[in-house]
C-alpha cells in the first residue's frame, strides 16, 4: 500500500500523508504540517504530536512535553501517528526498498531520511487525537 501511494504521491508532485485510523486530525493540523514543511527545505517528514483527548501528549512523544509551540528536528525518528512526508524525499527514497515482512515503516523511513540528508521535524503548535477503545467484559 505504501507503494502505490508513493507512486501517487509523485505523480502527483504531492506529499505522503499518513494518518493511523485511531487519530483524530484537529481543523488546522494539515494545513500546519503542510506549512511547516514548506518552509523547511531540508524536511522529510512533518509530525504532529498525538494527546488524548484530554490533551496530555501520549507515546511516543512524551519528551516533546514543555516544548509546546516549538518545531524543531527529531533526532531519531517520527511515527507516523499523523506526518506528512515529503515531494523531496519521496522522490529519493524508493518504498520498494522496504522490508515486506514488516508491518510498521515509520522507523526505518526516518532512518532513511536522516541518511539522505534531510530532516524530520516534529511540528509541537500542530495535534491529533488519539481515540481510546476499552473492552468491558461483564460476568457471565
Amino acid at each position: 500500500m505504501l507503494q502505490t501511494a508513493r507512486r501517487e504521491a509523485l505523480a502527483a508532485d504531492a506529499g505522503l500523508l499518513i494518518v493511523e485510523s485511531d487519530v483524530v486530525v484537529k481543523s488546522n493540523t494539515l494545513q500546519g504540517l503542510f506549512d511547516g514543511a514548506v518552509q523547511r527545505p531540508d524536511c522529510a517528514i512533518a509530525a504532529a504530536v498525538t494527546t488524548y483527548e484530554h490533551g496530555l501528549i501520549n507515546y511516543p512523544y512524551l519528551h516533546a512535553r514543555g516544548r509546546e509551540n516549538q518545531v524543531y528536528p527529531e533526532k531519531k525518528h517520527c511515527s507516523f501517528c499523523c506526518s506528512l512526508l515529503t515531494p523531496k524525499f519521496l522522490g529519493q527514497f524508493d518504498f520498494e526498498q522496504l522490508d515486506p515482512t514488516k508491518n510498521w515503516y515509520d522507523v526505518t523511513i526516518s532512518h532513511e531520511a536522516l541518511k539522505a540528508g534531510f530532516r524530520n521535524y516534529l511540528l509541537r503548535p500542530f495535534r491529533c487525537g488519539i481515540v481510546l477503545t476499552a473492552v468491558v467484559r461483564g460476568n457471565s
